[in-house]
């Protein structure tokens, strides 16, 4: 059975979360206490396991210091789609989720 493209961005957002927080030092328990859930679930969010709720993936972001906007894939129909920290944040996530960023 084919991936659905939910599942996929599920996946770059969850590989987005790990990166940025292994980027910034954070330890996978420090991030689980910052949004208020267990070791586990935090596991569960970064291996794309458990999907995260627009609510926490807010607090996410606010914990790990981005905009919340950074966890999803540039859309190259949107204005911002070549800006520089939209690449850096393309790049990062594809290279955790071992794909080629888009250009």
């Amino acid at each position: 059975m084919e991936k659905q493209p939910a599942e996929l961005v599920d996946q770059q957002v969850a590989a987005r979360i790990r990166a940025r927080r292994i980027d910034q030092g954070i330890t996978l328990q420090a991030l689980a206490r910052q949004i208020g859930v267990a070791f586990q679930q935090a596991h569960k969010y970064e291996r794309g396991l458990s999907r995260i709720s627009a609510g926490r993936l807010y607090h996410v972001a606010c914990a790990l210091s981005v905009p919340i906007g950074f966890f999803f894939p540039a859309d190259p129909r949107r204005e911002n789609a070549g800006d520089p920290a939209r690449t850096a944040a393309d790049a990062i996530g594809a290279r955790h989720i071992g794909v080629e960023p888009l250009k």
